[in-house]
């Protein structure tokens, strides 16, 4: 589901906020929010043209052969899968580089070395989204026969997120020692002033590396999906149990639903048959049965003939004498 993969790589980029915030680096966090709502924003617009054109279709799997027929989609969908992957130069090259650079000074290497796992990894899954997408030959010739490019109404939306997608990044985090949002945020972090202050020799070869990283995740994706598109099936089958948990997801889904979900279910049938049910309707409902029967009692006095009434009145106005009578005597 294409969607999916960019509702998952969301949750990857909030980590890579939070683990900005996490070791300090409280710039760099808010500079990738800026710089991930802007190409994150194109690839969900695009992913959104790419459905559009295949008629509704999101399954990957029935796609492929689509960059002739939806240039616009394309380019732009590539702008921002290099983008979120961290090629140099554009928006998330910077902002990621900068969370990296912030955990690896801060003395937090195990942050750092995670970011660049997810760094490569992010990569992979989003050019095996550009390759599977866009490249190779059509799986459903018959939905391929009928895609188009979207209209305007919906490409011109990605050409203007096109643009900071590849160009923020130069304009927020140069100079890398101390770029414009260091400035525009120095009132809000004051006490952190001048956290990413460092800058040398060092911190170009970990921006370097980063960089690398991120382009190996690229020439895997392409090696897996365009060079030799066997080798996804034969990778899984050797990763055995571990493609298996996360093909599952790791089961997370079915833990949280025995867990959690089913438990508070099976609490709430209890309590709405022995509470709702039992007690509560059935007060409400035996107050009601009570109350008709009292009614259904009083019913035969409610005659409408005025004989009755002056009787009944006649009878209420000698029970009160007798009563005043017993009490006075």
């Amino acid at each position: 589901d294409i969607k999916r993969v960019l509702a998952y790589s969301t949750v990857s980029q909030l980590g890579y906020m939070f683990v900005a915030l996490g070791v300090g680096a409280w710039t760099a966090g808010m500079f990738h929010l800026v710089a991930h709502g802007f190409f994150k924003g194109l690839l969900f617009l695009g992913s959104g043209s790419v459905i559009h054109a295949m008629g509704g279709e999101q399954d990957m799997r029935k796609m492929g052969g689509l960059k002739n027929k939806t240039k616009i989609t394309y380019w732009t969908f590539v702008i921002g899968a290099l983008a979120i992957s961290g090629f140099p130069g554009l928006a998330g090259f910077f902002s990621k580089d900068s969370i990296l650079a912030g955990a690896f000074h801060k003395g937090f290497w195990y942050f750092w070395l995670v970011g660049l796992v997810a760094a490569f990894m992010t990569a992979f899954y989003m050019f095996r989204l550009i390759f599977m997408t866009f490249h190779g030959k059509p799986r459903d010739k018959k939905a391929f026969a009928h895609t188009h490019e979207s209209p305007r109404s919906m490409t011109i939306p990605l050409i203007v997120l096109a643009v900071p997608s590849a160009i923020i990044g130069l304009l927020l985090g140069l100079p890398p020692e101390n770029g414009h949002i260091d400035h525009f945020l120095e009132p809000v972090f004051e006490a952190v002033k001048g956290e990413t202050a460092h800058f040398g020799l060092f911190d170009a070869g970990l921006m370097t590396l980063s960089a690398l990283i991120g382009i190996g995740g690229i020439l895997l994706a392409w090696l897996f999906y365009m060079k030799r598109p066997d080798l996804p099936a034969k990778a899984g089958a050797r990763a055995g149990f571990l493609y298996k948990a996360a093909l599952n997801k790791y089961w997370i889904d079915e833990f949280y639903f025995a867990v959690f979900i089913n438990p508070v279910r099976a609490l709430g049938r209890g309590l709405w048959r022995w509470v709702d049910t039992g007690i509560i309707d059935g007060f409400a409902n035996g107050s009601a049965r009570f109350f008709n029967g009292v009614g259904m009692a009083l019913k035969p006095s409610q005659s409408g003939k005025a004989q009755v009434y002056l009787f009944s009145m006649f009878l209420g106005f000698l029970a009160l004498l007798v009563a005043y009578l017993i009490l006075t005597i």
